[in-house]
This record gives C-alpha cells, structure tokens and sequence, in this order.
C-alpha cells in the first residue's frame, strides 16, 4: 500500500513526501499510475492487471506486463519509502 500522504499529493503535485521525510518527484506517468492504485484495495494480480491495461493504451494491445516486472517496480518503490506495510 502506498503512503496514503503520497497518494493525496499526487493528485496535486509530482512532489511527494516520503516515509523518511524527503522530498521526491515523480513525474513518470506509469509510477504515478501504480502508486494511486496502491491503496491496499487491489492484490498483485489485480495491480498487474490494472498496469498492463495502461501501458497497452501505448504500446499495443500485445503488450503483457510479467508479474516479476510489477514485483521489482514495487520493491523499487518500497526502497524510496513511498509504501507502507
């Protein structure tokens, strides 16, 4: 789940604040995406799901996001402290 804080200045601002009380700007639109979904109301699956339905919109419709891709986008994301257990 991301940082309900994150997901708030998102919808605002590509500066957000993290857990450790830094300052990080996001401005990639897939991060920006995966991060609003992470509300802790989807599973992994359904994250995967949700993702690879975006980036089809501008890759193609062939387009398959592997579960191991999503995995260490959120490990990236847990190692700049945007998630929260």
């Amino acid at each position: 789940m991301a940082s309900p804080l994150v997901r708030a200045q998102l919808r605002t601002s590509p500066i957000v604040t993290t857990l450790r009380h830094q300052t990080l700007r996001i401005e990639d639109e897939p991060s920006r995406r995966l991060l609003s979904l992470l509300d802790g109301s989807h599973d992994r699956e359904v994250l995967r799901e949700q993702m690879q339905e975006f980036f089809r919109a501008s890759r193609g419709p062939d387009f398959v996001l592997a579960a191991p891709e999503l995995d260490l986008v959120l490990s990236r994301l847990a190692q700049q402290a945007l998630l929260i257990a």
